[in-house]
């Protein structure tokens, strides 16, 4: 299987998926697309990888002019490899129309593995007279996917992207970004980092710091924790979005003499991350009201999953779809994450009835357990490959070979 990446690391959703096909025998070759000056993927353990170096924009439509460039950079690498592939499986909708043209070469199985609400996010940043390019590109976009064999998307309100490509591809799954039931922590680490944080009560934020996650709301949430917890302390874990958000996050932290209530730590592989966040004593999530979290809804929202997953009572938005599981699962406060003094006093109060945090704590680990797990998703990423190579076999399936097992002679 040829995985075709946008970026140069996996997502910890995408990792796994990996992992259940290794499981099922599959061999993995992953095709990163890497710019210039993005580190190479060092976390390569379990499946074949390469990498296209090619500069582009991100997070722009200017992408758009660099992609035939990309396409013929990297049909030249895949043509170098020597190997031909029985599945693509495409990460990005900026790199289908590379991956039908590669299922059509190789007589493959092409899979579209729909981690975004990219369309959406595409039309809010152009003008309104240029939005027609948008609808061009969903044309396109409805054009490629009939021409998939199998699509992999996300959870979404009302579920508007499991319509919309069930539509298009009948052979339509929806994972949720869950982790694995089964956890095991490094001991050393865990021990190493719990002295290196002893006597401090930890609030931990983990993922993407930007204003649309709180970031610039952050700081107003730890002045007013500090000044009844002078022990608290919140980690940070992740990658700044933009210069911006982190340099006005540093000055707000400067203005507000919080440098001894705030570490940041710069983005870690996602098990390393996970003994940081076994120290907390909360998980927060700072989702603001924009239109991409209304969008969203229970199955999305890993960071929820990565804090039920360790026995940690969460804070979250009480916006939208994105936080229902706190609400289900009574596993932490949902509150108006706009308003930092609300924030705080829903963190005070798991810090100052510890029992009743527990118990929250307690109930997220056993949803994951019973609910919200991957190997129970895994199922799901298997049928959906079943399906799609099925259908491929009886397409190539020469005419004289019998299709259920009889054949013109079976009566003789």
């Amino acid at each position: 299987m040829l995985l075709l990446n946008h970026y140069n690391r996996l997502s910890p959703r995408v990792e796994l998926e990996i992992k259940a096909l290794r499981e099922r025998g599959y061999r993995v070759h992953v095709l990163f697309w890497a710019r210039l000056d993005d580190p190479v993927p060092s976390n390569a353990k379990f499946y074949d990888c390469s990498v296209v170096r090619f500069p582009a924009p991100r997070g722009s439509l200017k992408l758009l002019l660099y992609l035939p460039a990309f396409y013929r950079t990297a049909m030249q690498h895949l043509h170098a490899l020597e190997e031909r592939f029985d599945v693509v499986h495409c990460t990005h909708i900026m790199l289908l129309p590379l991956a039908i043209w590669l299922k059509r070469r190789w007589r493959a199985v092409a899979v579209y593995d729909v981690h975004e609400f990219h369309l959406h996010e595409m039309a809010e940043r152009l003008p309104r007279w240029l939005r027609w390019m948008v609808l061009g590109l969903r044309k396109l976009e409805d054009w490629l996917v009939r021409r998939t064999d199998g699509v992999l998307t996300v959870d979404s309100a009302g579920r508007e992207l499991e319509r919309r490509y069930s539509a298009l591809q009948p052979n339509t799954a929806v994972l949720y970004n869950v982790p694995e039931a089964r956890l095991e922590l490094d001991k050393g680490k865990l021990q190493a980092l719990q002295a290196r944080y002893a006597n401090r009560e930890v609030v931990v934020y983990v993922g993407g710091l930007s204003e649309a996650k709180g970031a610039l709301i952050a700081p107003k949430v730890v002045q007013h924790v500090a000044q009844r917890r002078p022990q608290a302390l919140f980690l940070f874990i992740g990658m700044f979005h933009t210069e911006f958000v982190k340099k006005r996050f540093q000055e707000l932290i400067a203005h507000l003499n919080l440098e001894p209530h705030v570490e940041v730590v710069p983005w870690l592989p996602y098990h390393d991350m996970l003994h940081y966040v076994a120290l907390a004593r909360v998980g927060l999530a700072l989702h603001q009201p924009v239109s991409r979290f209304f969008r969203v809804s229970k199955g999305n929202g890993r960071k929820f999953f990565t804090y039920m997953q360790l026995g940690i009572p969460i804070v979250g938005p009480s916006l939208g779809e994105v936080g229902r599981v706190v609400q289900e699962e009574r596993c932490g406060v949902l509150v108006d994450t706009t308003d930092p003094q609300a924030v705080a006093e829903a963190i005070l109060y798991l810090l100052e009835h510890p029992d009743e945090a527990y118990k929250m704590g307690e109930r997220g680990r056993k949803a994951i357990q019973e609910r919200y797990n991957w190997e129970l998703e895994r199922q799901k990423l298997l049928a959906v490959y079943r399906r799609a190579l099925q259908r491929r076999a009886s397409e190539v399936r020469p005419s004289h070979e019998p299709s259920n097992g009889s054949s013109k002679e079976s009566g003789s």
